[in-house]
């Protein structure tokens, strides 16, 4: 496993590129079978906990993340990952 960052919410994280673009897959076609998902469920399929913008946010298209490699504050080496299309609150939101 390595150290990643999800960028917008920036914490960092245990995992890889591989478990990232699974996650990002299953969130997709869920978001092409039931036409919106919120950020929170994306962190439920990394393993991260919620936090109270992914409850209101999301998309209702299918999402697409950039990586970059960069080095965090204390110079060590970690993957950040951000969203390419950000979330919005066109998605209902979840009561």
């Amino acid at each position: 496993m390595a150290r990643c960052l999800d960028e917008w919410s920036g914490r960092p994280f245990k995992s890889n590129i591989n478990k990232i673009a699974v996650a990002v897959a299953e969130l997709n076609e869920s978001i092409l079978s039931d036409g919106e998902m919120m950020v929170n469920d994306l962190y439920d399929l990394l393993g991260l906990d919620p936090n109270a913008s992914g409850h209101h946010l999301g998309w209702t298209e299918p999402l697409t993340v950039k990586f970059t490699p960069m080095l965090d504050k204390k110079g060590r080496p970690i993957l950040a990952f951000s969203f390419v299309e950000t979330p919005n609150n066109n998605a209902r939101l979840r009561q």
